[in-house]
C-alpha cells in the first residue's frame, strides 16, 4: 500500500475545550499532507467548543451523549471510515509533518492489518522538560512493568480500523478505569505490538499530569486486575 491510497482519519473526543480545540484544529488544517476525515465527538460540552469545531469546512462533528471519553472515543472510532484511525485530544497541536510521518511510518512497518502505535507528548506548560519526565516515569515505563506492553497516550495515538473492529466489543466501559490502558490491553492481547515511536511528538497542555502523574500505576493496576480481565 502506498502512501497516496492509505487513508486516515483523526478523532479527537471533546468535552469544554474552547479554550483549546482552535489552536488543535488550526494544526491539522495547516497539515503538509492533510488527513482524510477529522471526526470531532462532542461529549456534551456546555461552552463555545462546538461552536469552534462547526467552523471548520473539514472537521465531522459528531454526538456522543453518555458521558465518558471511553463512550467518546467509541463513537469516532465507529464512525471512521479510513484505514488508519488516529486519536488525538482536544489540547493537542500537531507538527506539520505528523499525517505524512504517520502515513510512512505505517507503510514502512508494512502496511499490517493489525496496527498500533503511540508516540510521547511534549509539554506546553511551564516546568515542560520536567513534565515530560515525569510522564515517561510514571506512565510509559511502568507500563511495560506493570501491563508487559506499552501502553497508549489518548493525545498521540494510532489504531487500523480493522484492529479496532477486532477488539470493539471487548473493550471496558467502566468510566473508572483509564480507557487508554484498557485499549493497550486488549489491543495486546490480539498478539499486535503497540509501537513506541519518539520521534511521533505531539504538543499538549499538562492539564492531568499535575494531579494524576503518581496515579497512574496505581491505573494500571485496576486495569491488570479488572474482573474481566482475568479470565
Amino acid at each position: 500500500m502506498s502512501n497516496k491510497t492509505l487513508t486516515l482519519a483523526i478523532v479527537i473526543p471533546v468535552y469544554n475545550e474552547q479554550s483549546y480545540l482552535k489552536a488543535c484544529l488550526d494544526s491539522i488544517a495547516t497539515q503538509a499532507v492533510l488527513p482524510d476525515e477529522v471526526i470531532v465527538v462532542d461529549n456534551n460540552s456546555t461552552d463555545r467548543t462546538l461552536e469552534i469545531a462547526r467552523s471548520y469546512k473539514f472537521v465531522k462533528v459528531i454526538n456522543e451523549t453518555k458521558q465518558g471519553v471511553v463512550f467518546a472515543r467509541n463513537r469516532g472510532f465507529d464512525a471512521a471510515k479510513s484505514q488508519l484511525i488516529g486519536r488525538i485530544d482536544g489540547d493537542t497541536i500537531l507538527p506539520a509533518n505528523w499525517v505524512a510521518d504517520v502515513k510512512r511510518l505505517y507503510t514502512a512497518s508494512g502496511s499490517p492489518a493489525h496496527f498500533a502505535a503511540t508516540a510521547p507528548s511534549s509539554f506546553r506548560n511551564h516546568y515542560k522538560f520536567f513534565w515530560y519526565g515525569m510522564h515517561r516515569v510514571t506512565y510509559f515505563w511502568p507500563s511495560r512493568l506493570m501491563l508487559g506492553h506499552t501502553t497508549f497516550v489518548g493525545s498521540n495515538m494510532l489504531i487500523s480500523r480493522k484492529l479496532w473492529q477486532e477488539v470493539r466489543q471487548s473493550v471496558c466501559l467502566r468510566t473508572n478505569l483509564h480507557e487508554d490502558m484498557d485499549l493497550a490491553l486488549h489491543v495486546a492481547r490480539t498478539g499486535t505490538k503497540i509501537g513506541f515511536y519518539p520521534g511521533l511528538k505531539a504538543s499538549i497542555v499538562a492539564r492531568k499530569m499535575t494531579s494524576r502523574a503518581f496515579y497512574y500505576p496505581l491505573m494500571m493496576l485496576r486495569v491488570r486486575v479488572n474482573e474481566s480481565h482475568l479470565l
